[in-house]
């Protein structure tokens, strides 16, 4: 009783069921555009023929083939095959985009591990360099220190022969330096122990890193409103790449090799020509060899008949 009331309120229930299944698969963003076309097409094929399954009975009328529940029937299985194959598609291709984002994930994971281990190869790199720096320095202060009282018996000595230049003569260095001929007479106001402590420093560099039977020129002259003194050898040179770090504590030229030092004689006397508000420049002399430039503020120049009469002036 009832057959054709409950067959119109299940084809209802089913046609509404399978237009949401639509609706969805339209608005289903996650999936490609193919996939849900897909969907939509074996769903919609179905709904048509439910409906024509339901509507045509209603118009006997219309010539209907004599096998339609066969095809009805054949359609049906083929809905079937068609939806079981739809959800195998669904789940590969979810699968498949995790996969993908898995696989980027994974990349980006990798490519921040290999930036990471870059960063810390480049620290550690950084690290033993500077260890080995340290190392080398405590091994050229102990060498030129050796203790505490050697470094003031060092001291003392350097003060003994501060007048004159005698520390060349005390190291057996004096006849390997030019002076000009005659000496000019100049006056100018500055501290002569701070002076010759950096012409000690600049001068004993010259001689260290110049063969041993080389000279090493020294001049004097005015130039405007300074005095220069020109320190002038035919050593090892500076290298270009190490120029704009000279003067800094504890550096050493490339080239130095194992000539002993401590990379602080050149840090103190720019230190000490601050104090004078004068200056010290490095240049490559032609054929090989440095200029050192020792520029000092005068007050007066060219006065020959001044002699130095007090301590301040040198």
């Amino acid at each position: 009783d009832g057959l054709a009331l409950r067959q119109t309120i299940s084809a209802a229930n089913e046609t509404a069921l399978y237009v949401l299944i639509i609706y969805v698969l339209l608005r289903f963003r996650e999936q490609t555009l193919l996939v849900r076309i897909i969907g939509t097409l074996v769903v919609g094929v179905h709904l048509l023929s439910n409906t024509a399954a339901f509507v045509l009975p209603w118009f006997p009328s219309l010539p209907l083939p004599s096998n339609l529940n066969a095809w009805l029937l054949y359609e049906v299985n083929i809905f079937l095959i068609g939806s079981l194959l739809f959800t195998m598609l669904l789940i590969l291709t979810h699968l498949w985009g995790n996969l993908r984002l898995a696989n980027e994930a994974l990349n980006a994971e990798i490519a921040e591990r290999v930036q990471l281990q870059s960063q810390l190869a480049e620290s550690f790199e950084k690290e033993v360099a500077s260890r080995k720096e340290q190392q080398e320095m405590v091994r050229l202060v102990s060498h030129e220190l050796r203790t505490p009282l050697a470094m003031i018996n060092r001291s003392v000595e350097m003060i003994r022969f501060l007048d004159h230049m005698e520390h060349f003569k005390s190291i057996d260095s004096h006849a390997r330096l030019k002076l000009p001929t005659p000496v000019p007479e100049l006056t100018f106001r500055c501290d002569p122990d701070i002076l010759l402590t950096v012409l000690i420093n600049v001068v004993g560099n010259a001689l260290k890193y110049s063969p041993e039977d080389s000279m090493v020129e020294i001049a004097i002259a005015p130039e405007g409103e300074e005095i220069v003194i020109t320190i002038a050898d035919r050593g090892i040179g500076i290298p270009e790449a190490d120029m704009s770090q000279i003067g800094t504590r504890h550096f050493r030229a490339s080239n130095t090799g194992e000539i002993a030092g401590s990379g602080t004689g050149l840090f103190h006397s720019l230190r000490f020509l601050d104090h004078l508000g004068g200056a010290l420049r490095f240049h490559r002399r032609e054929g090989g060899g440095t200029i050192a430039e020792i520029r000092l503020p005068s007050d007066t120049v060219n006065q020959t008949e001044q002699h130095q009469t007090e301590k301040g002036v040198a």
